[in-house]
């Protein structure tokens, strides 16, 4: 059912957001500006992009060799969309 709402789908490069999400699953994204506080969603920070948990004032990764991003420390923060998923391997 994912695949039927989501409007485009991502690859995820690195570890960050282990173990929910790891290197090579492929996302399903709906399109949003914004998501509420605890979803997953795709954002691009100063033009570099991530798959993160929305906290708000700052986006989390969920691998604890990781720091969270302090969205006050950037200047262009863009959000892409709304995580609904993963095609399953």
């Amino acid at each position: 059912p994912a695949t039927d709402e989501a409007d485009f789908a991502v690859k995820v490069y690195g570890d960050s957001m282990l173990p929910k999400f790891t290197s090579g699953d492929i996302l399903l994204i709906k399109s949003a500006n914004s998501v509420n506080i605890g979803d997953f969603g795709i954002f691009s920070v100063d033009g570099e992009s991530f798959v993160k948990k929305f906290g708000g004032d700052r986006l989390i990764s969920l691998n604890p060799d990781y720091n969270d991003i302090k969205l006050s420390e950037f200047n262009q923060i863009v959000c892409f969309g709304k995580v609904l998923g993963k095609l399953k391997k």
